[in-house]
């Protein structure tokens, strides 16, 4: 049945959606902890399960470490970007390194 469910969309599809939800899933909780609005909390949950959810449906047809790197690099790189503009935080440095390393890590993961 779930491989079912992981053909109805592309891996690229499945690992991007993975990102997305966790993505969301962090901002919301941050802004969860400042305002401490009503089911914040739970509703965060359920993006990041959602989140993991499709990151296990891209492991039917693309490699576990390339699919979870490139879901992880999506959420890190959008959360510091969004946490820029959002929140303003300040990007120091060693975080822009770390986005480059990513970044390198999955083309090198795609390459190999």
């Amino acid at each position: 049945m779930l491989l079912t469910i992981a053909k109805f969309l592309p891996t690229l599809w499945w690992t991007i959606l993975s990102g997305m939800f966790w993505l969301s899933g962090d901002l919301l909780f941050r802004q969860y902890l400042v305002t401490k609005f009503a089911y914040g909390f739970e509703l965060s949950f359920f993006l990041v399960v959602l989140g993991t959810f499709c990151v296990f449906m891209s492991f039917f047809q693309q490699n576990i470490a390339i699919a979870s790197v490139a879901a992880v690099v999506f959420n890190v790189v959008g959360y510091i970007i969004a946490s820029y503009f959002l929140f303003n935080d300040v990007l120091r440095p060693l975080q822009l390194a770390g986005i480059g390393l990513g970044i390198t890590s999955f083309v090198l993961l795609e390459l190999s």
